[in-house]
């Protein structure tokens, strides 16, 4: 499985990019928004998050910004009648963190501007998600801004640390690299008030001079 690229842009048609890894040609799905944001330009280099898509017939890899979105993705995925491209849409559209706040507060409304979403299957999110946010291990619960709801903060953040960093081992894990050369990335880097995103960056470039 590959979880993550980087390589040279070769190509641009659609929602669709060519990566050049190493000599490989990569073709990798991604969000509109996404290359907006980014805006690149052929041969400049970027750097994926990949989760790969396997069906009998097709074999089909689809690009993120951060891990976070990756998942939360395929949180998506687990709702009856929210396929990949679906689910693409929906986390270009929307930021993890609006995507827990809404189900949290029942709100099926922000799935509404996603093209392609109507208000049967918006609905069906908030309700098959309400049991799975809390895979997701973000660092606030009602309040998007802040990132807490003001009680118990203190043991909110660490808590939400130590899953960081063990979202963080997995990921590297899956990634191939050692338990050993993962450990000391990790105690090198972790601190208090780090995101998983930035700690997975650290670690990469970190690992990448071992």
């Amino acid at each position: 499985m590959i979880g993550w690229i980087k390589g040279e842009l070769l190509n641009i048609e659609d929602d669709e990019i060519v990566i050049n890894s190493q000599g490989v040609g990569y073709l990798v799905l991604v969000g509109t928004n996404l290359l907006t944001r980014k805006n690149p330009r052929i041969g400049d280099e970027m750097e994926l998050v990949i989760y790969t898509s396997v069906k009998e017939d097709e074999i089909r890899l689809i690009g993120f910004e951060t891990f976070l979105a990756r998942k939360v993705f395929t949180i998506l995925l687990s709702v009856n009648g929210v396929g990949p491209k679906a689910a693409v849409k929906i986390t270009d559209a929307l930021t993890p963190e609006d995507i827990v706040f809404a189900v949290n507060n029942g709100n099926h409304t922000p799935f509404l501007q996603v093209s392609g979403i109507g208000k049967k299957t918006a609905q069906k999110i908030v309700i098959d998600l309400q049991s799975k946010v809390d895979k997701l291990h973000l660092q606030y619960s009602m309040n998007p801004v802040s990132g807490t709801n003001g009680v118990g903060a203190n043991s909110t953040m660490a808590s939400t640390n130590n899953l960081i960093l063990n979202d963080a081992k997995s990921a590297l894990k899956n990634l191939g690299f050692y338990d050993a050369e993962i450990k000391s990335v990790i105690d090198k880097h972790a601190k208090p008030d780090i995101s998983f995103d930035e700690l997975i960056r650290k670690c990469l470039s970190e690992l990448k001079k071992i």
